[in-house]
């Protein structure tokens, strides 16, 4: 799947951004607060299951908080970090 940080970007590279992708809106929320709303999302939980590789272009752009993103347990974060 191919993203990017802002719409812009994702138009420029014909994606979609990495929020959309992600289906967190502006992920304001907690993570688990995310987590529950992309386990909900059955669409969103079908694009985090069939993804094989994530490119997000820009990524620096990216608030540092926002590069942890709650993917479906069935895939494990392997960088639990703090």
């Amino acid at each position: 799947m191919i993203t990017a940080s802002t719409g812009i970007a994702a138009c420029h590279i014909g994606g979609t951004t990495v929020h959309s992708f992600a289906g967190v809106g502006l992920a304001k929320e907690k993570l688990s607060e995310l987590e529950a709303k992309v386990k909900k999302n059955r669409a969103c939980s079908r694009r985090w299951q069939e993804c094989r590789v994530l490119v997000v272009d820009e990524v620096g752009t990216l608030h540092p908080s926002h590069h942890r993103y709650p993917a479906p347990s069935r895939y494990p974060d392997p960088d639990p970090g703090p």
